[in-house]
């Protein structure tokens, strides 16, 4: 199935959910936990009786599979989004915590459910809510704008859900936290069920392995990313989901080998943060390596001080490179070994391992900037290089800034002067 028409297949099922006027179950519609009722089935998966009494009737259709409200933490004054808001169930029960100073989001791709929200949203009189249509791999919110992003069972409705975890990081505020319910497979999803549309719409064909979900959370660039419960997948639910009824009844699969499926079933609760000053760093792996560069990695190694320093084309970045050079090829090229900055970036290099393996890492900055110490933080996130600002190791023209405006000799002149204060103190 291609991406686009399974956007459309879950589409149109979701818009006839949207258009009855009671649970999916009760109508037997695709339901990631088919079952009696909406209310039945939100109690099983962690709603309280207060909670399903406190938002407008129809708002709860019974499509999650789990509870992330309960986990998020919310306080006044939060900005939610919910990624595949429906019916706008758990945008309403987030409002209620967040308060007048709070605001609410709804992405829902489905033009009957952003209305149907819309409606309950009215009757409600909920003024810090709004539902936007939208598909979750491209968020219409500003970048840094958001606090808490929950979702319910919907994630496993995309097709490319790394790039739904790349959304949601890059609206996510710093220090902002991701809490979703979903359904997971422990192991590789049989080849019945992964070509199924009713499977797909079911959310059991576009679910992944538990794995590879909490792999596309950690590739996005969140921290911290956990299960903080794991719950089986009852086989009654499965065997009275139409999607899986279907399946059975086609494929003439005996009640034994559902057991078994059930079995390999979980929902899971996960939450992830986007830690403070943390930025997604992309960058391409090297298709090979410079062997010249792995042998000198190797001289070098038992060396005990890494040293970087700012690579700008500025005048202070040139001093703070030219210091670099005088310091470790110079004046203490025995305990020094100069750090090639594109080289500590790329993965499974000898110079990346300088850097890691060093007792001591120092950072040579051009100015209060700190362009290289910033960077290399950036790809080894533990790193602590002793940073030391060049610019405040030698008297200069503040109102200059580049090289061409100095002369090449005095650049020499206060590279040197730098780089034996900094040498004297190793």
């Amino acid at each position: 199935m291609k991406n686009k028409n399974i956007k459309e297949i879950v589409k149109e099922s979701y818009a006839k959910i949207a258009k009855k006027s009671k649970s999916c179950s009760v109508f037997r519609k695709p339901s990631c936990c088919g079952s009696d009722s909406a209310e039945y089935i939100s109690k099983n998966i962690g709603y309280s009786e207060k909670e399903l009494k406190s938002v407008p009737e129809g708002a709860n259709l019974g499509l999650g599979c789990g509870n992330p409200v309960a986990l998020a933490s919310l306080k006044e004054g939060d900005i939610v989004l919910d990624l595949g808001s429906g019916a706008g169930f758990d945008c309403f029960l987030v409002a209620n915590k967040v308060g007048h100073s709070g605001r609410v989001i709804g992405i829902d791709m489905t033009p009957e459910m952003i209305e149907k929200a819309r409606e309950n949203a009215r009757k409600g009189k909920y003024k810090n809510v709004e539902f936007r249509r939208a598909e979750i791999e491209n968020l219409p919110v500003p970048d840094n704008s958001v606090d808490v992003i929950i979702s319910n069972c919907v994630i496993n409705l995309s097709p490319d859900k790394e790039k739904v975890f790349k959304e949601a990081f890059r609206v996510l505020k710093p220090g902002g936290r991701l809490m979703v319910s979903d359904i997971v497979w422990l192991k590789e999803v049989p080849d019945f069920v992964k070509d199924s549309i009713d499977a797909y719409v079911g959310c059991l064909g576009g679910a992944i392995r538990k794995d590879e979900y909490l792999g596309a959370i950690k590739k996005a660039g969140f921290q911290e990313a956990e299960i903080i419960s794991e719950t089986k997948f009852p086989v009654e639910f499965l065997t009275s989901d139409p999607a899986a009824e279907k399946i059975m009844e086609t494929l003439k699969i005996p009640f034994e080998k559902i057991k078994e499926i059930a079995d390999t079933i979980v929902s899971i609760k996960v939450s992830a943060k986007k830690v403070a000053g943390q930025e997604t760093v992309k960058i391409e792996r090297a298709g090979n390596v410079c062997p010249m560069c792995e042998d000198y990695a190797k001289k070098q190694a038992a060396k005990p001080v890494a040293v970087i320093c700012c690579e700008g084309a500025c005048l202070r970045g040139e001093v703070a490179r030219q210091a670099a050079n005088i310091i470790c090829h110079s004046l203490a090229p025995e305990k020094t070994v100069r750090i090639c900055l594109g080289g500590a970036f790329t993965k499974d290099t000898g110079q990346r391992s300088l850097v890691r393996n060093a007792k001591k890492v120092i950072a040579i900055e051009g100015c209060f900037i700190k362009c290289a110490s910033r960077m290399m933080k950036g790809v080894i996130g533990e790193l602590s290089p002793e940073v030391i600002i060049v610019d405040k190791l030698y008297d200069f023209d503040r109102n200059l800034f580049g090289i061409d405006e100095v002369p090449e000799e005095e650049i020499k002149v206060h590279a040197k002067e730098a780089a034996k204060k900094i040498a004297e103190k190793l």
